[in-house]
């Protein structure tokens, strides 16, 4: 990618403040401009065929409105009036931009501090004729030479304010580099001449006279190390900004240019990009503990430790559904799908839904190579944006973030209007595996953001059909896991970010004949058929999805229908029902999610029914005053009291902050307690294991809360997978010994870690030892 536009805190790429001062004697003039990329959500695809890379928007224009209002608050606060100069051409290409910046413009609610001038650039001034540009002062619709008059420039003499600058031009082009460094020298020149009136000297500085040399070259040195440092080369056009002239000469020097930082974009940026982001704080994972001396592992470890300290925290609901729609156009009528009645008559509050997640397969025909009409997916945007918002009060509607489709598959995401401000960091990066990887008819969209400081990726999937294919669907699991990169996301991976989401068609069948699993599916025994799954075949044998957690299917198999009734596959190929739609969760920091239901709608308009989910899901806010007073206080203890740090022996700094207290005791294995008679059991018992020890440290926390805070959340996340791990086994494989074990040491637990905190009981704690030990 070639990062453009702006974040979400109304930062621009590539923005510079330009100052032009002249000192004659004791008098001081001092002019200012600011350039900057065009202030939406965008970036430039690099493509290995195309040398000028697409233009894509990255965010919708309702969730742009917060950070562009951002960008222009801030200049108004700095500068006051802004002039916007426009350089973009009013070809299809960079068209797109210009359309959306005045959306923006549209939206913002000061306008009567801005003003907006379009000057194409390419097209009046072509590739000889740059001395056209001087026509932005009277020859263009919305002419700048009222602003130019309007904001005059600063002046003091002695020490003694003369005069103020009231506002500031802010000139774009495409990257804010050859076209923008042209107009910038230009109303420079123009306001240089004032300043030399105001002043009282007749000097010329027209081309061709030696002031007028200077003052090019002053111009074409500071154009030059703004593009040395963004693109790697000096600005092309620099040759008229010298001459003020083009040449055939300026015009080869701009054609060696080009080709250089072809070259360095595509060979040398990402090395670059890397050091940034580093520099920036961007790619955590990038930093190595290797790197770090032992006080700021231990502090950082600390910090991390005690994250409760520092943050607060609530609770938002997601929405999540997923549909393989078969083709099938927008229907007008989500009932089933959005409001389905659960829990023994209730539906969902929709005013209290925070998100809304929606992915689909084959929303569009399956074609290979990939298509690239959109028509299809924002119907269905459109269609349940209207729906979704019919069903919240007027005063509480929501806005589609971000959409986008490949091929078959498509994702939309949306939010509360007035919770926006809140998303930060949306990517998009999508995975193609049709084909070997060339097409899209097959893979992911995979959606990233920030909600207030909690992080969520989604992964919307379409995997490898047929029932044999259970090899290739999982060997494709792996591939989305491991090879998922946001790039403008500071290169983060799918497993670092706190909430993970798989929804899709996933494309795992049964393990059984058609008659058993339509047999099981008329007698409602779920259970049984999902002793068959694929999908749950693959978790036990730890081969996929290991760490995801599934709510419970109490549902019939989503796929085959034949469409428009209730009735499984009665063409040809009879194939047989499956639980081929799934959403599937977890937490990388024991987040808490409360899934309140997971159902299938009755819907017949594909012979897939949808798949939804309803979850409250603990979001974290980050008091950065406090974090970096604490922060401050584990850097001094760590050089105050080197005997902390000496406590660490592992090479691998792989410990938690809680071992660094050198008091384990000896652990017994579980395994001593209760033999294993199969395969099944002792994988559970290993489980066990692991919350024995966790046991054995908690009865060391006397008093130490936050200690028994963070074991009480590695407890619950080791308990939640023992949980699972025994809903998916038949009564056969599980003993009477194991499940005293496993009531002895929920006991155990839950009397220690009353008995431990210091003074008062968690009420959290309490709740777990009186109501929840039975279930």
């Amino acid at each position: 990618y070639y990062s453009r536009g702006l974040d979400d805190n109304g930062n621009a790429a590539n923005f510079v403040e330009s100052e032009q001062i002249l000192e004659v004697q004791n008098k001081i003039h001092s002019y200012v401009q600011v350039r900057g990329s065009v202030p939406i959500f965008w970036g430039q695809k690099i493509s290995n065929t195309k040398p000028q890379p697409k233009i894509i928007l990255t965010r919708t224009m309702d969730s742009t409105t917060p950070a562009f209002a951002k960008h222009f608050n801030g200049l108004h606060d700095s500068y006051g009036y802004v002039h916007i100069l426009n350089l973009l051409s009013n070809k299809k290409k960079e068209r797109i931009l210009s359309e959306a910046y005045q959306d923006q413009l549209v939206r913002y609610k000061h306008v009567e501090v801005m003003n907006y001038s379009f000057f194409d650039f390419h097209e009046i001034c072509g590739n000889k004729h740059f001395e056209r540009v001087e026509y932005i002062f009277d020859r263009i619709d919305v002419p700048i030479r009222e602003s130019l008059d309007l904001f005059s420039f600063y002046c003091s003499e002695n020490g003694n304010l003369e005069n103020w600058q009231t506002g500031v031009f802010r000139t774009n082009c495409l990257d804010c580099l050859d076209r923008t460094n042209v107009a910038q020298s230009t109303i420079a020149k123009e306001v240089l001449s004032k300043m030399l009136e105001n002043i009282g000297y007749r000097v010329s500085i027209d081309y061709g006279t030696q002031f007028g040399s200077l003052f090019r070259l002053l111009w074409a040195d500071n154009g030059d190390n703004i593009s040395i440092s963004y693109a790697g080369t000096g600005a092309m056009k620099s040759g008229y900004t010298r001459s003020g002239k083009r040449s055939f000469g300026g015009m080869m020097d701009d054609v060696g240019k080009s080709i250089n930082r072809m070259y360095i974009n595509k060979f040398k940026d990402t090395s670059k990009e890397l050091v940034i982001n580093m520099f920036l704080g961007n790619i955590e994972e990038e930093i190595s503990y290797k790197n770090l001396s032992r006080e700021d592992v231990w502090a950082a470890r600390q910090l991390e430790f005690h994250k409760r300290q520092f943050t607060t925290s609530q609770n938002v609901q997601l929405f999540i559904g997923t549909w393989n729609v078969n083709q099938q156009p927008p229907i007008k009528n989500f009932d089933n799908w959005l409001s389905p009645v659960y829990g023994g008559g209730v539906t969902s509050d929709h005013n209290l839904i925070n998100v809304y997640i929606i992915g689909f397969q084959e929303i569009d025909d399956l074609n290979p190579i990939y298509s690239k009409d959109r028509e299809k997916s924002r119907s269905w945007e459109r269609m349940l944006l209207a729906d979704i918002n019919r069903r919240r009060s007027p005063d509480n509607e929501v806005i589609l973030v971000v959409s986008d489709q490949m091929s078959g598959l498509a994702i939309c995401v949306y939010v509360a209007k007035e919770e926006s401000s809140f998303f930060r960091n949306v990517g998009l990066e999508k995975y193609k595996s049709g084909v070997g990887g060339l097409a899209g008819n097959k893979g992911s969209i995979n959606v990233r953001f920030d909600y207030k400081d909690s992080s969520f990726c989604f992964i919307c999937a379409h995997l490898p059909a047929g029932r044999s294919k259970i090899e290739n669907r999982i060997d494709e699991y792996h591939n989305i896991m491991n090879n998922v990169i946001f790039k403008l996301n500071g290169r983060k991976n799918i497993m670092d970010h706190d909430y993970i989401f798989w929804i899709g068609d996933l494309n795992f069948r049964m393990a059984q004949t058609r008659q058993f699993v339509l047999q099981q599916t008329k007698r409602s025994n779920y259970d049984y058929l999902l002793e068959v799954d694929q999908l749950n075949i693959a978790k036990r044998e730890r081969k996929a999805f290991v760490g995801f957690n599934e709510g419970k299917i109490n549902f019939a198999p989503t796929y085959k229908f034949d469409i428009g009734t209730d009735r499984y596959d009665t063409s040809e190929k009879r194939r047989i029902p499956g639980y081929t739609d799934r959403i599937l969760y977890q937490s990388t920091i024991n987040g808490k999610i409360f899934q309140k239901y997971y159902l299938s709608g009755e819907m017949y308009a594909s012979d897939h029914r949808p798949v939804m989910s309803l979850l409250d899901i603990e979001v974290l806010t980050i008091n950065e005053e406090q974090k970096r007073e604490l922060e401050i206080f584990f850097y001094r203890e760590s050089r105050n009291n080197p005997e902390i740090i000496d406590r660490i022996h592992d090479p691998e700094l792989s410990k938690k902050p809680w071992d660094y207290d050198g008091s384990l005791a000896k652990l017994e294995s579980v395994d001593e307690v209760v033999e294993a008679t199969n395969e099944k059991q002792k994988e559970v018992l290993e489980l066990l294991e692991t919350a024995s020890k966790i046991l054995n440290k908690l009865t060391l926390s006397f008093g130490r809360n936050d200690v028994i805070m963070a074991l009480v959340n590695l407890w619950n996340g080791t308990f939640q997978t023992i949980v699972n791990f025994l809903g998916s086994l038949s009564n056969e494989q599980i003993s009477y010994s194991l499940t005293t074990v496993i009531n002895s040491l929920l006991f155990s637990f839950c009397n220690t870690a009353i008995s431990v905190v210091d003074p008062q009981p968690e009420p959290s704690l309490i709740n777990i030892g009186n109501n929840d030990i039975n279930e």
